[in-house]
């Protein structure tokens, strides 16, 4: 089996850090690899706008993915400032607006009749899906980075320290929790809890994913993903950040300096690894796992053995969204404004718009039948159409 391992650059990994960033002595934007210049391509689908509109005020300088998420009908967006939108995701217009007045930093997550968000000042607030209306508010341990997760009457949050808790979605009181600690130094943000079969499933930022019952959270099975190596904190660093994707049984999950992992959802048992470094995210295909990774590749991995099928390095350090489907094409976001979509089958480019010049794009585009929907970090959210050129 070949292995292979990527780096993040310097200037982004300041960028990600939540903790730790002013001890990288020399490390700075002189040693930042810079973008790949776009390379020319034959388009074979044109990018049609639908609408555009500023929903709130993004996300600054942070690196926080604050949506945009689809559901029941509705777009749904966060900024850091504390305002939750909801809006028409035909016309782009304001259904809803709240403001929370807390310095948001991970949701917005749907379920339930609920819009459930975390903050940097340990917070979890739960706002009613229709109005927008405060339905609770209640103090968590420590940092919420990682959206909740909604499901069966329950929220699951995980905090900067590596607690998990289970809260009821009515009342938002603590129903169990678990307590895994967390590394000196780890990436800002990370993964979503998922939930199946009645399992809890759970990445850390030590490198280690673990199943929880969902009733009264004790732990069903842990595994280790990936190691530390090396001797300095930074290259030590293996955070479970990408959001882990389960189906048919297996878990795919992906982590920082790590590994690429397809692990069995009974037993934790892996069933095949790549060595690779992720802080985005991961989606699947009908046989394939597409990863953008640190360094700003896009790989696609046979879901079946994890054999490399295809990798497209010509978006090399032009910081990378997560990968979503949309028909055959695989579409990802750059840090300099650009919506990109590649071939399922190959990896070539066939698609390109520009969104928001010099404005990154940080969350995963979110895909509706044939429209993508992006948000920048200035709070921009656009609707565009894929269509055959």
């Amino acid at each position: 089996m070949k292995y292979f391992r990527l780096a993040v650059a310097p200037a982004i990994l300041c960028g990600l850090l939540l903790t730790g960033c002013g001890t990288l002595s020399g490390l700075g934007t002189d040693n930042t690899p810079k973008p790949a210049p776009l390379a020319a391509f034959k388009a074979e689908y044109v990018v049609k706008p639908i609408w555009s509109t500023h929903a709130n005020s993004g996300v600054n300088n942070d690196y926080l993915q604050l949506g945009p998420v689809a559901a029941d009908g509705h777009l749904f967006m966060a900024d850091a400032e504390g305002k939750v939108v909801a809006l028409d995701p035909r016309t782009g217009r304001v259904i809803w607006r709240t403001n929370t007045k807390a310095p948001l930093s991970s949701g917005p997550s749907v379920g339930g009749g609920l819009v459930i968000v975390g903050t940097a000042d340990a917070q979890v607030i739960a706002l009613n899906e229709q109005t927008g209306k405060m339905v609770w508010q209640i103090k968590a341990s420590n940092q919420v980075l990682a959206a909740p997760q909604i499901s069966q009457g329950r929220v699951i949050i995980t905090t900067i320290s590596g607690k998990v808790s289970a809260l009821s979605a009515q009342t938002g009181q603590q129903l169990w929790m678990y307590d895994h600690g967390a590394p000196t130094m780890v990436l800002r943000g990370g993964s979503l809890p998922q939930v199946v079969d009645n399992k809890v499933i759970v990445g850390f930022s030590d490198g280690k994913l673990a199943a929880f019952d969902l009733g009264d959270g004790h732990i069903i099975w842990q595994q280790t993903i990936a190691m530390p190596q090396g001797a300095a904190q930074v290259q030590q660093m293996v955070d479970i950040i990408a959001d882990p994707v389960i189906a048919d049984g297996t878990i795919y999950v992906a982590t920082y300096q790590g590994k690429i992992t397809a692990v069995s959802l009974q037993t934790g048992q892996i069933k095949w690894l790549q060595t690779i470094s992720s802080y985005t995210g991961l989606v699947l295909g009908p046989q394939q796992v597409f990863v953008t990774d640190a360094a700003g590749s896009v790989w696609a991995f046979a879901r079946s053995n994890g054999q490399v099928l295809w990798v497209q390095n010509q978006l090399a350090n032009r910081k990378l969204s997560a990968p979503q489907l949309m028909g055959n094409t695989v579409v990802v976001a750059d840090g300099e404004g650009y919506l990109h979509g590649l071939s399922q089958a190959d990896g070539r480019l066939v698609a390109r718009t520009l969104i928001s010049k010099n404005k990154a794009i940080l969350a995963a585009p979110v895909v509706s039948g044939n429209v993508v929907y992006v948000a920048n970090q200035a709070g921009l959210v656009t609707a565009v159409q894929l269509g055959a050129e």
